[in-house]
């Protein structure tokens, strides 16, 4: 029986070396799961993951997450900002059928993970075998149901990056080279 690609989840992970409590405490209060872990010997004093609630796609996972960052008060927004390391990483399931998956983040989604000083990352796990969550059609087309329509976001600055987004790709013109005289 073939296996499945599908989207599963976005976590949020930090490393960092400064204290981070309150930021922790800020993520449990949306109804996050927080495992916050000692990391000394990986370079950073503390490492955290943040696991959210399902959601039906990552654009709009990464979308909501960022919302809720962006609506921390001050002390728990400085904790975030210090940290390190901060990464939106996204799950999926990989398997033999479709035979080609396409996933999408909006450029308004990249706009915000960059003003929050965070990168994307992405994990690729095979599909579970027979019985494992995915592997039944109706499990299966929970990531195939169509994107929702994209809302602003509110309290993230995007101009800066969505100026860049917005500028036209151009292929096949001229392209200077500046040569050292």
């Amino acid at each position: 029986m073939p296996k499945t690609t599908r989207y599963v989840t976005v976590d949020i992970v930090v490393r960092t070396n400064h204290e981070c409590d309150h930021l922790a405490k800020a993520f449990q209060e949306p109804d996050y799961v927080v495992q916050k872990l000692p990391w000394d010997d990986c370079g950073h004093k503390w490492f955290m993951n943040i696991s959210s609630l399902p959601n039906a796609n990552a654009n709009s996972c990464i979308e909501k997450q960022c919302q809720d960052i962006a609506s921390f008060p001050v002390e728990e927004k400085e904790e975030w900002e210090i940290s390190e390391f901060k990464e939106f990483f996204i799950g999926y399931h990989v398997g033999d059928i479709p035979f080609c998956y396409e996933d999408h983040l909006s450029g308004d989604v990249i706009a915000a993970v960059n003003q929050l000083g965070a990168g994307i990352g992405l994990a690729l796990y095979p599909a579970p075998d027979n019985g494992g969550f995915g592997s039944s059609q109706e499990e299966s087309d929970y990531s195939h149901h169509p994107q929702p329509e994209s809302t602003p976001l509110t309290g993230i600055d995007q101009s800066p990056l969505k100026q860049t987004l917005n500028e036209p790709i151009k292929f096949n013109e001229p392209v200077e080279i500046l040569r050292e005289r």
